[in-house]
C-alpha cells in the first residue's frame, strides 16, 4: 500500500463518487477504480458501497477515513517542512478563531519581534471543534482558540481573558440600563451561536440565562457564526450574548452593555499546542505570550 491510494480513497469519500473522484485527481476513471481495489484487497474490506447516486463508506471506509486523513496530513505537513528548511524560510501555521484574527496577527508578530520579520506566519481561521481537528492531525502548530474547548492533553497559555457582554439594538429599552442581569433577558428575542460552532463559548451563555427564568415562548434564534450575530441583532431587533473584545466592532446602531456576572475561565482566549511539538519559532511566541 502506497500513499497515493489514501488518496485516491479521499477523493472517493469526499467526492461522493468514482467519476468525480477521477476528474478531481486528473486520473482515468478505470485507473482509480483499479487503485481502490487493490487498496481493498490489502486491507481485506470493502470500502464503498455504491448506490444510485454514487457511493457511500462501509463500516471500514468509516474506520479508515479519520485515519487516512491523518496520515496524508501529517505526510504534506512533513514535506511542507521539510521544503521550507531547504528554502530557508521560517514558517509559523497558527489556527484562529474566525473574528480574532486582526488583533491576533498583531499579537503575533509584536510578539516575535523584529529579528523574526522573514518567518511566514500562516493563519487558518476556523471554529474551535475544526482547530482541535487540525491540532491533531498536526496540520497548524498552536491554537488560539477558548480555554473550554480545549482537553487536558494540549499545552496552553493564556493570551487574554475574556467575558460576556450584551449587545442589542441603541434604541431597545434595555439599552438605557448600565448593566444586565439574566432576568433582564428573560422575555427577550435571542439570537445565539449553536453550540457545535462555539461549544465553550454557548455554553457560558446557557450557563448565564440559566441564571433567569427564560421564557419558553420568546423568541430563539441560532446561528452558525459569531460575526452574523450583529446582522440578526439590528434586522430582529434582538439581543445577544458575545465576548467583551467583540464590542470593537459593534456596527452603527448596537451597543453593548456588560453583565451582572464574573469573568468565566472557560471563556479565556489561550494558545494551544502540543508539548511534545514545540519549533523554535513557536517557542518564541510563547515566551512572549502572557
Amino acid at each position: 500500500m502506497e500513499l497515493r491510494h489514501l488518496r485516491y480513497f479521499l477523493a472517493i469519500a469526499d467526492a461522493g463518487s468514482f467519476t468525480e473522484g477521477a476528474r478531481r485527481l486528473r486520473v482515468a476513471q478505470p485507473s482509480l477504480t483499479r487503485q481502490l481495489r487493490d487498496l481493498e484487497v490489502h486491507l481485506g474490506s470493502q470500502l464503498f458501497l455504491r448506490t444510485q447516486r454514487g457511493v457511500i463508506l462501509t463500516e471500514a471506509g468509516k474506520t479508515l477515513l479519520p485515519e487516512a486523513t491523518r496520515a496524508v496530513a501529517q505526510f504534506d505537513n512533513a514535506i511542507r517542512r521539510t521544503r521550507d528548511i531547504g528554502r530557508r524560510t521560517r514558517r509559523l501555521v497558527l489556527g484562529m478563531i474566525p473574528g480574532t484574527e486582526d488583533a491576533l496577527i498583531v499579537h503575533v508578530r509584536k510578539a516575535l519581534g523584529p529579528h523574526m520579520q522573514d518567518v511566514v506566519i500562516d493563519v487558518q481561521s476556523r471554529v474551535p471543534p475544526e482547530l482541535i481537528k487540525a491540532l491533531e492531525s498536526g496540520t497548524i502548530e498552536a491554537a488560539f482558540i477558548r480555554h473550554g474547548d480545549v482537553g487536558q492533553e494540549w499545552a496552553t497559555k493564556t493570551v487574554r481573558t475574556e467575558a460576556l457582554v450584551a449587545i442589542l439594538p441603541a434604541r431597545h429599552r434595555l439599552a438605557r440600563k448600565r448593566t444586565l442581569a439574566p432576568a433582564d433577558l428573560s422575555d427577550e428575542s435571542f439570537v445565539a451561536v449553536a453550540s457545535a460552532v462555539a461549544p465553550a463559548f454557548r455554553a457560558a451563555v446557557d450557563r448565564f440565562l440559566g441564571q433567569g427564568t427564560r421564557n419558553a415562548a420568546a423568541p430563539w434564534q441560532e446561528t452558525d457564526t459569531m460575526l452574523s450575530i450583529f446582522s440578526i441583532v439590528a434586522a430582529t431587533r434582538s439581543c445577544s450574548l458575545v465576548p467583551s473584545h467583540f464590542s470593537s466592532m459593534l456596527p452603527k446602531g448596537l451597543v453593548a452593555r456588560p453583565l451582572k456576572t464574573v469573568c468565566e475561565a472557560d471563556l479565556n482566549l489561550v494558545l494551544a499546542y502540543s508539548a511534545d511539538r514545540v519549533s523554535p519559532v513557536l517557542q518564541a511566541l510563547l515566551q512572549k505570550t502572557s
